[in-house]
């Protein structure tokens, strides 16, 4: 189980830190030349496009952090799981020797069991958040498009201009639905750092009341006092 936790918060923290790195930072980027670009052209389009951009980012985090739980106790239940079969496995002579087969196979049974519907509860919200950004970037991309074809058709803006905008708009949607996605991962991996470090760095050792004095022995026996023990009758 240790040995699973190190690993989890290992994998986690390497795929948090590249994630931070290559895929936040561009995103950053990207934003800021897009809007600029689009307001270049367009100065309503490009408000327009700003609060598309501010509503669905704390939109995503909001739900990547509701995530954060349910990886944890995913992550607990696979740990859970792993320290059982391991168990199992190390102590295979003493499990025949008490023929503990069956009882071991049942509990194995619930770990998974329990492991499984944890999984699928994370699975599940996961998906149902990339199904939330693909309706909101689908309704947000077509109304900008109309809104932007209708400036050219009224003569608000220029047919090179709605090119250079949708080229922009595109774009920053498939970022967005990227970041969406990297934004679901990353709460994933972060409910597993969670759970991973929540008992390596908790305190292992017993504490001693502030007020506790230190123990002093001056004398100390091991003394067997009417201790018997018989087998089938016979005494020993």
């Amino acid at each position: 189980s240790i040995s699973s936790k190190i690993k989890a918060a290992s994998d986690g923290l390497m795929e948090v830190a590249e994630q931070i790195l290559w895929q936040f930072a561009g995103f950053i980027v990207t934003m800021v030349v897009g809007f600029f670009v689009i307001y270049a052209a367009n100065h309503l389009v490009a408000f327009v496009f700003l609060g598309w951009v501010v509503m669905l980012t704390p939109l995503n985090l909001y739900l990547a952090r509701r995530r954060v739980p349910l990886s944890a106790s995913t992550q607990k239940a696979e740990t859970t799981l792993t320290g059982s079969i391991i168990d199992t496995l190390t102590n295979m002579p003493a499990v025949h020797e008490y023929a503990g087969n069956r009882f071991e196979l049942t509990r194995l049974k619930e770990f998974i069991w329990d492991r499984r519907l944890k999984g699928m509860r994370n699975w599940g919200y996961g998906e149902n958040v990339l199904s939330i950004n693909g309706a909101l970037q689908v309704l947000f991309t077509g109304g900008m498009i109309l809104l932007t074809v209708d400036f050219v058709a009224r003569g608000i803006t220029s047919p090179g201009d709605i090119a250079l905008v949708l080229t922009m708009i595109l774009m920053a949607e498939d970022r967005l639905t990227f970041i969406g996605q990297q934004l679901n991962n990353f709460s994933n991996y972060w409910g597993q750092i969670v759970e991973g470090l929540d008992d390596i760095l908790g305190p292992h050792e017993i504490v001693d009341r502030p007020d506790a004095k230190d123990l002093s022995v001056t004398r100390g026996d091991v003394v067997f006092q009417k201790v018997t023990f018989s087998y089938e009758g016979v005494r020993v």
